[in-house]
């Protein structure tokens, strides 16, 4: 005897399989994002996880357009952090030692170093470091904790099989972004792209597209874009890019689905999207 699932059943099955939001323009507006080197594995956090530096430091920067989020680069724990920061300008700032301590005098020292995007620490345009965060915070959402775990796995191996020519890419995982319907999630800086819906499969060809890319070029005035002239290399994963308005964001991705019209790159059916998703 064949059971047959209800009807109701069978199309929630099959919207589910063929049908996921869409991701354009869902990347929260910002600036600067800023990580804090986390001494434990992201897997291992619990799922509201946040540290008084965090929760003190957020506070502090959120009105000019930062975020704050913790990174595990597999490193030995440590009772130190450090925090590293990427601008829209194309800037990025590194700061090797930072106390856990949220008191008024590290953390007004931590907001001045960031806050001046000029910092004689800042790295520039001859870095050449690319740095992929892939969300793996599976107590946050299930989701993450897998495909995400997995994609993390699998951009590491294929950075490693690719040795020397590859080692300036690095992996890390973050803890929660928002989003993790768009799981796995994954972070590029200094780009300042976000990608969703990444899977295992898609690394040799996220390391390659990051392989072939030119450096972002830093610029002075701070009200330009860096890469907004730029399409996202992969728009059927493409969530937004940090620093652009929504209508930019619509314009480039629209811009790449041409320039692929052609040649598809994807299983995916893509259009050119008409006007922009409200943030």
């Amino acid at each position: 005897m064949t059971t047959r699932l209800p009807q109701a059943v069978r199309r929630l099955t099959t919207t589910a399989a063929t049908e996921r939001p869409s991701l354009l323009n869902t990347i929260p507006p910002h600036l600067c994002y800023i990580f804090l080197r986390s001494p434990q594995p992201i897997s291992s956090l619990a799922s509201r996880h946040t540290t008084p530096l965090q929760t003190a430091l957020q506070r502090a920067v959120l009105h000019w357009g930062a975020f704050v989020n913790v990174a595990y680069y597999g490193d030995a724990s440590s009772d130190e952090v450090s925090a590293r920061a990427f601008y829209h300008t194309g800037l990025r700032l590194d700061i090797p030692s930072l106390s856990l301590d949220k008191g008024p005098d590290n953390v007004h020292k931590v907001v001045d170093r960031i806050a001046d995007r000029r910092s004689p620490h800042t790295e520039h345009a001859q870095d050449t470091d690319v740095y992929i965060y892939v969300c793996t915070h599976g107590a946050r959402d299930c989701r993450c904790g897998t495909t995400g775990v997995d994609t993390a796995r699998a951009l590491r191996e294929e950075i490693a099989a690719r040795g020397a020519a590859a080692s300036r890419l690095k992996v890390a995982e973050v803890a929660h972004v928002g989003g993790h319907v768009y799981a796995a999630n994954v972070l590029i800086y200094p780009y300042g792209d976000w990608l969703g819906y990444v899977t295992p499969k898609d690394a040799p060809t996220i390391v390659e597209k990051l392989l072939q890319a030119t450096p972002p070029r830093i610029v002075s005035n701070t009200s330009e874009h860096t890469l907004s002239r730029e399409p996202p290399f992969l728009p059927h994963h493409w969530r937004g890019r940090m620093g652009l308005p929504s209508t930019v964001q619509t314009e480039l991705f629209n811009t790449s689905i041409r320039a692929s019209s052609s040649s598809r790159q994807t299983g995916l059916s893509l259009s050119p999207c008409r006007s922009p998703r409200p943030l």
